[in-house]
């Protein structure tokens, strides 16, 4: 996964090098960052899967080496929380529920 992170950076160099202003991370509406975020669409059970804190892994990831290659001022990130895009939203659980 570091790897597919990185990719946002470069794409977001590309793009400032090309006179944009800055970049913004899509991740809603069923793209790649959204589905890592979902409980309902990461069903992985390694280190990027199971509780939110695994799940917002990558965003975190691509978001920091964007940040590294273009500048924080130059990044955003789009979310859209409590999209039904995968199904019903993850349910207020305890904290004992591995999948919350």
């Amino acid at each position: 996964m570091p790897e597919q992170a990185r990719s946002y950076a470069s794409a977001a160099r590309r793009a400032v090098q090309a006179g944009f202003d800055g970049v913004e991370l899509h991740g809603a509406n069923g793209y790649l960052i959204s589905q890592f975020l979902s409980s309902n669409a990461n069903l992985r059970t390694d280190r990027y899967g199971g509780g939110v804190g695994n799940r917002i892994r990558f965003a975190l990831e691509a978001v920091e080496a964007t940040v590294d290659a273009v500048g924080g001022r130059r990044t955003g990130i789009r979310l859209s929380p409590g999209a039904g895009f995968w199904g019903p939203r993850t349910p207020r659980c305890p904290s004992s529920t591995p999948r919350c």
